[in-house]
């Protein structure tokens, strides 16, 4: 099964997707910043990354 990180600096937001993804089989791991996203899949090796990471330099993200 697909383990999808999100990242999203609103709670409401990351709630929204996490249940949406969580109905349709997939399991969320979840950050609210850039820097605690990159922490996270660098621990975690989820399945899917994301592509943006908010407040965060681009070429930082590609490198993961």
């Amino acid at each position: 099964m697909a383990q999808i990180l999100i990242v999203d600096d609103s709670p409401t937001e990351i709630h929204v997707l996490k249940t949406m993804l969580e109905k349709n089989g997939f399991q969320t791991i979840s950050a609210t910043s850039g820097e605690e996203g990159v922490e996270v899949a660098t621990k975690e090796k989820p399945s899917r990354r994301p592509v943006l990471f908010p407040r965060m330099p681009r070429r930082r993200i590609f490198r993961l």
